[in-house]
C-alpha cells in the first residue's frame, strides 16, 4: 500500500504542475488583452515579427500582431494597443533596436499631446523604417553625420 500512495502523490504533483503550465502558457500566448488596432506600413520590416515590442519613452503600450506584404509591396504592420493608451495622430512609429544583439522593438514618438487621437483600425501617416546596418558603419566612419 505504501507504493500506491506514492504514486497517487506524484500524480497529482504531476497534474499540478500540468495545470499550472497552461495556464502560464495561455497567459504569454498571443492571447490578447483588451485594447485596438492600428495600422503602419514601413519600407522595410526586417526584424519586425508577431510578437515585436510597441512602447512609447521605453514603457510598453503594445505589440505586433501581423506583418504582411501590402499590394503597393510595403510591409504592412498590425499593432494591438493596450486598453486606456492613447495615441496623439501626430506620432511617428520607428524601428528601435535596444544594442547590436537586442531585439529590435517599435517606438512610438509622440510629437504633439494636443492633436487628435487615432481610433482603432486607423494608420500612423509617419513611419521611421530600420537603419541599414551599412548606412550606420558608413555614418560612424563619416563621424557620425
Amino acid at each position: 500500500m505504501p507504493t500506491r500512495s506514492l504514486e497517487i502523490i506524484i500524480g497529482a504533483l504531476v497534474l499540478v504542475l500540468g495545470f499550472v503550465g497552461l495556464v502560464f502558457g495561455i497567459s504569454r500566448s498571443g492571447v490578447q488583452s483588451a485594447g485596438y488596432k492600428l495600422y503602419a506600413s514601413f519600407t522595410d520590416a526586417t526584424g519586425i515579427f508577431a510578437g515585436t515590442l510597441v512602447e512609447i519613452a521605453g514603457v510598453p503600450v503594445g505589440q505586433v500582431t501581423d506583418v504582411r506584404l501590402s499590394d503597393n509591396y510595403d510591409a504592412q504592420i498590425t499593432i494591438h494597443i493596450n486598453e486606456n493608451i492613447e495615441i496623439p495622430e501626430d506620432s511617428e512609429l520607428a524601428w528601435r533596436q535596444s544594442d547590436l544583439i537586442g531585439a529590435p522593438r517599435l517606438s512610438i514618438l509622440v510629437f504633439d499631446v494636443t492633436s487628435e487621437i487615432l481610433q482603432p483600425n486607423d494608420y500612423f501617416s509617419s513611419t521611421d523604417p530600420a537603419d541599414n546596418f551599412f548606412d550606420v558603419l558608413s555614418d560612424l566612419a563619416a563621424g557620425g553625420q
